[in-house]
């Protein structure tokens, strides 16, 4: 079946190439370092709450949190996604 399909393709029809494959697949990967900054940050604030609550200052602990959440989520996008 394949032949046959082969055999239907003018010769000088265009191909599609592999950089159009390559960019939908960066556009994934953007949208997820965006995910993974987000959920990294909420981690930290989440953690700087808790951390934050046993000291009877949750909303500093999670503001605290969040600030030092931004080196960590940067981090681990370059780690993550230093390939593209």
């Amino acid at each position: 079946m394949a032949e046959q399909a082969a055999e239907r393709i003018p010769v000088g029809a265009p191909r599609p190439s592999h950089r159009a494959a390559s960019r939908r697949s960066e556009r994934v990967d953007a949208s997820g370092a965006g995910l993974v900054l987000l959920v990294l940050i909420a981690a930290a604030s989440a953690a700087g709450a808790w951390l934050g609550g046993r000291f009877g200052v949750a909303i500093s602990g999670a503001i605290l949190g969040g600030v030092l959440g931004l080196p960590v989520a940067f981090a681990g996008v370059y780690a993550r996604y230093k390939r593209l």
